[in-house]
C-alpha cells in the first residue's frame, strides 16, 4: 500500500496567465470568476494581474504629515530661542531693580529689602505675591517713611 499524497499544487504556463489577465482587463470575467474557471485562489489571480498588467499594480499610498519632524524641531528651536531672550531680558530687569534698591538703601540709609520681605508690613502700592511684595516704588516707600508713619 502506497500512502503517498498527491501534489495538489498546479503550475500554469505564462500563456494561460496572460490570457486570464487579458480576460480580466477586457471585463469579460471578474477575479472570482477567473479563480473558479482556473482552479486556483483569488490571490493567485491577483498576483498574475499585478505581474502581467502594470496598470493594475497595487497602488502605493503616500501619507503626508502635516508638518515634518524637521520642521517641528526648527519651530521648537525658534521657540526656545525666543524664550531664552525673554528670560535674559527679565534677568536684566531684575538685576537693574536690585541695583536700584541697593543704591537707594545706601543713599537714604534704609533697609528696603527687609521691609519689603516682611509679610506683616505693607508698603503703599505693593501687592503680595508668593510671600513677597512687588510693584512698590521707591518713591512711595520713601514718602511713607518720611511722613512719619511706620510700616
Amino acid at each position: 500500500m502506497n500512502n503517498r499524497k498527491l501534489n495538489k499544487h498546479r503550475q500554469f504556463s505564462e500563456q494561460i496567465r496572460r490570457k486570464a489577465v487579458k480576460e480580466f482587463r477586457c471585463g469579460n470575467y471578474t477575479v472570482k470568476e477567473l479563480a473558479d474557471l482556473y482552479p486556483c485562489s483569488l490571490q493567485t489571480i491577483y498576483t498574475w494581474i499585478y505581474k502581467y498588467s502594470p496598470a493594475d499594480s497595487p497602488r502605493i499610498r503616500v501619507v503626508k504629515m502635516s508638518k515634518s519632524t524637521d520642521q517641528k524641531v526648527k519651530d521648537l528651536q525658534t521657540t526656545i530661542g525666543e524664550l531664552e531672550r525673554m528670560v535674559g531680558h527679565k534677568q536684566i530687569q531684575v538685576d537693574f531693580l536690585e541695583k536700584m534698591i541697593e543704591l537707594a538703601e545706601s543713599e537714604y540709609d534704609l533697609d528696603i529689602k527687609k521691609a519689603l520681605l516682611r509679610s506683616d508690613r505693607v508698603v503703599p502700592g505693593a501687592q503680595r505675591h508668593d510671600g513677597l511684595f512687588v510693584k512698590c516704588t521707591l518713591r512711595s516707600y520713601w514718602h511713607h517713611q518720611t511722613s512719619g508713619s511706620r510700616l
